[in-house]
């Protein structure tokens, strides 16, 4: 569960692309496979986002309407230097740097994924981008 945690707010909060690649079924991967809403075999932009606006309620765990080191006080106490990192993946969406990340923070965040998986730039992924994305991911997962 732990991980389920650690993993979903650092691949959803991570400001980076890296940090956003994501692994397994989750994160920001996860949201690749899952958000053709329309189910036309594209990912648009708009449902990309879409779908990652949906995940801002798992990670906000307390109910609070914000992801802060209160969603994640267990983890603190079982694996600090976990939670020391996602304090440091929240720093940067918290514009108004309160520590936390409130879900108009969250939406407003960079799509790094979205935009290397759009290789040929025309705000939707394809089929074809989703797997070369994917199979990128987990070739830099892999090299870890």
């Amino acid at each position: 569960m732990y991980r389920i945690i650690l993993g979903a707010l650092a691949l959803s909060v991570a400001p980076t692309a890296h940090a956003q690649m994501g692994s397994g079924g989750g994160g920001e991967r996860g949201i690749m496979a899952t958000a053709d809403a329309n189910k036309d075999g594209l990912v648009s932009r708009d449902e990309y986002r879409a779908s990652r606006s949906a995940k801002f309620g798992r990670l906000d765990r307390n109910g609070d309407g914000a992801v802060s080191k209160e969603d994640y006080a267990r983890l603190a106490k079982v694996r600090p230097e976990a939670a020391q990192k996602l304090d440091t993946l929240i720093t940067e969406p918290d514009k108004n740097k309160d520590g936390k990340v409130t879900r108009a923070e969250y939406d407003a965040m960079p799509m790094p994924m979205f935009e290397r998986a759009d290789t040929d730039g025309d705000g939707s992924v394809d089929k074809v981008e989703m797997a070369a994305a994917q199979a990128q991911t987990k070739a830099m997962m892999d090299a870890r």
